[in-house]
Order: structure tokens, then sequence, then C-alpha cells
């Protein structure tokens, strides 16, 4: 009978101190719009595009996985405003980890006559 009393007090310690461990997924801060002004419009960007993003400990893009058949001045103009995009890290038991999370990136195809900037 003791036997079982250790057992079962041994597992309620380890189920409450995993309890207390929790993971916190990584939430966007910023990031900014892709506005695509109508200079650049001639070229082929799509709506929306599924990427990985590579966020480090202190919630910045370290790095980026694209889709195979990715244009570059697509992938481009996504690493350039990637440079600025804020995440909350990981955390795992409380500590931030770099972790790799599906994003979804927005273009926004500004027509002739929306555009009020200079041109690129």
């Amino acid at each position: 009978m003791k036997i079982n009393k250790i057992l079962f007090f041994s597992s309620i310690l380890v189920l409450s101190v995993n309890s207390h461990a929790t993971d916190t997924l990584v939430t966007t801060i910023y990031a900014p719009a892709i506005n695509i002004s109508p200079s650049k419009s001639m070229f082929n960007f799509p709506n929306t595009l599924p990427i990985h993003l590579l966020i480090n400990k202190k919630g910045k893009v370290e790095d980026i996985k694209f889709p195979k058949d990715t244009k570059d001045y697509v992938k481009n103009e996504i690493r350039n405003s990637m440079k600025i995009a804020e995440f909350s890290p990981y955390l795992k038991d409380g500590q931030a980890i770099k972790s790799i999370v599906p994003f979804t990136v927005r273009f926004n195809i500004i027509s002739e006559e929306d555009y009020s900037g200079d041109a690129d």
C-alpha cells in the first residue's frame, strides 16, 4: 500500500509541474503594408503570398522561406518590408526561442487614380 501512495503522489507532482509550463505562440505586433505603386504594377504581384518566417528571440524576422516559384522582385519587396516588422517571440516555459511561423503577405496594388506619391 505504501508503494501505491508514493506513485500516486509522484504522478500528481509531475502533472502539477507540467500544468504551469505553458507555451506562448508568436503574435504580430506590426506588419507593414506592402503597397505596390503604379510604376511597379506592371510586374505581376499576387494579391497574397503564403510564406514562412524565422522569428528570433527578440521578435524580429531573421529569415524568410518563400514558395518555390516566387519571383525575385516579389521576394525583394517582402524582404524590405519584413525588416521593420515586429512580432512577439515564441515563449517556451517563459523563455523566448527562435521559431518558424506561417505568415500570409498581402499586397496593396495602387491604381494610377489613387496614387499620389512620387514615382519609384
